[in-house]
């Protein structure tokens, strides 16, 4: 390993490193996954698609596949992939979809609750963090970087 390679890596450890935006309470809101588990998602090539994501990617004025649609940012985030990225802080949106409009506010208190639900699930390693002290303090406790996952709301 290089030297600069060295202290890129003891730069990285000592930084509070903050995700600023992540869609991921979509596919946990859907029941598709936990934060605390390592996602896998299918490689495209191999992947045969669902109904779902056909019809939906008929409905969206944007050119996105049906894969993209269906795994969205799954396999990007999780508490593995926070520790071993050293992320210290997660934001994590309330986004929905065209398919959620019609009761809005439905989906975005089902999305809060499943990301409480996530957090309490996970507090020997995530804590929620609603001030920059509390990012401080996840840094601290080594709630954050390869040790353990940190998520901000």
């Amino acid at each position: 390993m290089s030297q600069v390679s060295e202290r890129a890596i003891d730069l990285h450890s000592r930084a509070v490193v903050i995700d600023g935006h992540s869609d991921i309470l979509v596919a946990m809101a859907d029941g598709r996954m936990r934060l605390s588990d390592r996602v896998q998602v299918e490689p495209p090539e191999t992947w045969q698609g669902a109904a779902f994501a056909q019809e939906r990617m008929m409905a969206t004025p944007y050119q996105l596949s049906a894969y993209s649609l269906w795994f969205g940012c799954m396999g990007q985030y999780d508490i593995p992939r926070f520790r071993e990225g050293g992320v210290t802080a997660q934001v994590m949106a309330i986004y929905m979809g065209e398919e959620h409009l019609g009761a809005p506010l439905q989906r975005a208190l089902d999305m809060a609750a499943v990301f409480h639900r996530e957090i309490e699930a996970n507090l020997d390693t995530v804590l929620l963090a609603t001030t920059a002290a509390d990012i401080r303090r996840a840094k601290a406790e080594n709630k954050s970087e390869r040790d353990a996952g940190k998520i901000e709301n």
